[in-house]
């Protein structure tokens, strides 16, 4: 009946985003009020009260079915002193029995019918309670602070029961997937920082948690699906925008880097050529992460090598000349 909201726009948590016509959830509402009154009535208990414990004995129908067995019984015995003195007829005797026994089932009826009024009334507090969830459900509030994504239905629109009418998006904080390498999948654990630069969104450094870290390695690419948490307080990051990041796995540690071209993979074997004299030894090496024109070198070099920088169809024992 009501949209106050379209997309793009900014919501914050609690905020009314639509309304439903309110007429047939009232009209159901006052409905199971009605009934949730009669069925209270009928126990002897209070109108629009909230207790529903009900003594089956000190029910009134039961105690007028008592009462009726009761009187049917003195009956009954007075008859037999009667008809043990000559004074009554076996016949008579015989309808007041009848009439104990009628008396006694009538008790049983009443108590049953009882216990039937009771679960009629948790019944009907049921559905005075389904009622006013569904009135409360006819308006719709924002259940965080995000933004619009979508908006698919319009005032004046019907809407069935379970059809989308906005989509949310909760933009903070913000999720950033990554996909890390099976080969260093292992060295990545919950905590750690995560420096990350946006596609489009310039040089700027912006910096994330990791929250989650996936159970099993991809098959497909042999990456693990690593999740980090990102503030974005101040709406500046856009859902579904591409990144290029980096887990820090200590920070401040110090590593041997080599420019990206010095580093030649044949085989999938990785190799640096390092300068002894004036010829290049290959040296097999274990390379980490990538950093703008730089490669982390976990394993093979030590700081202070000669390092061939471009080695690019470079041979091992190549002959090299060092430029000062």
């Amino acid at each position: 009946r009501v949209m106050n909201v379209d997309a793009g726009d900014r919501i914050q948590a609690g905020q009314m985003l639509a309304e439903l016509d309110q007429a047939d959830f009232e009209l159901a509402r006052a409905r199971s009020r009605a009934m949730r009154t009669a069925s209270r009535v009928k126990l002897g208990l209070p109108a629009d009260g909230e207790e529903a414990v009900v003594d089956v004995e000190s029910a009134a129908l039961v105690r007028e079915a008592l009462a009726v067995l009761a009187e049917a019984r003195l009956a009954r015995d007075r008859t037999s002193e009667l008809v043990r003195g000559n004074l009554r007829s076996q016949a008579e005797l015989e309808v007041v029995e009848a009439a104990n026994l009628v008396a006694e089932s009538k008790v049983q009826a009443a108590r049953e019918q009882v216990r039937t009024w009771i679960a009629e009334c948790q019944q009907r507090d049921v559905e005075l309670q389904q009622s006013l969830k569904n009135l409360q459900d006819s308006k719709l509030q924002a259940p965080w602070a995000g933004r619009v994504a979508d908006r698919r239905a319009v005032a004046g629109q019907f809407v069935q029961a379970g059809s989308a009418v906005l989509v949310l998006l909760r933009t903070d904080p913000m999720r950033l997937r990554l996909q890390v390498s099976e080969r260093q999948a292992q060295e990545v654990r919950v905590g750690m920082a995560v420096r990350f630069t946006v596609d489009g969104g310039g040089a700027t450094e912006l910096r994330g948690v990791v929250r989650r870290i996936g159970a099993s390695i991809e098959r497909v690419n042999r990456t693990l699906l690593v999740e980090a948490e990102v503030a974005n307080a101040e709406d500046a990051l856009r859902p579904g925008s591409f990144c290029r990041a980096s887990i820090v796995l200590q920070e401040d540690q110090p590593v041997v880097a080599v420019p990206k071209t010095a580093v030649v993979t044949f085989a999938g074997i990785d190799r640096v050529y390092e300068v002894e004299g004036n010829v290049a030894k290959e040296r097999l090496v274990v390379p980490g992460r990538r950093q703008g024109d730089l490669v982390e070198i976990q394993r093979g070099v030590e700081k202070g090598l000669k390092i061939v920088e471009d080695a690019r169809g470079l041979l091992p024992n190549a002959p090299v000349t060092v430029k000062g």
